[in-house]
């Protein structure tokens, strides 16, 4: 996915992890947290992809669990 398409507060699928995308870094990386954490990490805008209906599901259900 281009860096221009990414959404801040988006779900999206990076690897086998469903994370929310929070803000832009740089030109080709974005800051993320996961369900369980409010950590941010940095992914490659080009390796996300846009979390389908179910991945939002468990993120949700992960997040209220916390």
């Amino acid at each position: 996915m281009k860096i221009k398409e990414v959404r801040n507060g988006s779900l999206y699928q990076s690897g086998d992890e469903i994370v929310r995308v929070r803000g832009k870094l740089n030109s080709s990386s974005v800051s993320c947290s996961k369900a369980y954490s409010n950590k941010l990490v940095a992914v490659k805008a080009g390796s996300l992809s846009l979390a389908n209906a179910e991945e939002v599901e468990s993120y949700l259900l992960k997040a209220d669990a916390k």
